[in-house]
């Protein structure tokens, strides 16, 4: 239902016009009904011609419980970005889901993720219990396997200039794109 309204009653009612204000309420809060009872008969007159009570309607209790998360929290880094997020939980209707911390990554590391609850209607609603819920992302860092490692020519002879010995191989993984080689010394 979506009033509230309270009834009075009381004996020879016949005798009178009962007008109502604020005898209704439809969201959790306070309210205060007022009757006004104006005789109807000139034999009687009321003593009190108007009466007030004041009611409440509480909020409800939503419990956020049965959270379902994403299955897969652990990831080799690929360069794309992974999330971790809520997929279900018990009241989504009444409740809505969002991320205190961001719940996606791309780069190796452990992500904290914090998913936050908040009543969808805050003035009729009021969650109950754990309100913040924490999951875990982690990327590792990809292996890359190298093979046919194949050094240039090291039988050098002093020259008495600078020579250079260089390294080919092959990378797993279609990595190629990634290896830098590099030399000192």
């Amino acid at each position: 239902a979506d009033q509230t309204t309270v009834i009075t009653s009381a004996s020879n009612l016949a005798k009178a016009d009962l007008t109502y204000e604020n005898n209704v309420g439809k969201n959790a809060g306070t309210y205060e009904a007022i009757v006004h009872i104006v005789s109807n008969d000139s034999n009687y007159v009321f003593e009190q011609d108007t009466l007030t009570h004041v009611f409440n309607i509480n909020k409800i209790n939503v419990y956020v419980k049965d959270v379902v998360w994403t299955s897969e929290t652990e990831f080799v880094y690929d360069g794309n970005e992974h999330t971790v997020e809520v997929l279900e939980y018990a009241n989504s209707d009444l409740v809505d889901v969002t991320y205190s911390t961001p719940n996606s990554g791309t780069d190796v590391g452990e992500y904290v993720i914090v998913a936050s609850f908040v009543a969808k209607d805050e003035v009729n609603y009021n969650l109950y219990g754990k309100t913040e819920w924490t999951n875990n992302l982690t990327i590792t860092p990809k292996h890359i396997s190298i093979s046919n490692i194949v050094w240039g020519d090291d039988a050098l002879v002093y020259n008495g200039e600078e020579q250079t010995i260089e390294v080919t191989f092959d990378v797993t993984d279609g990595l190629d794109s990634v290896i830098d080689v590099s030399y000192e010394g």
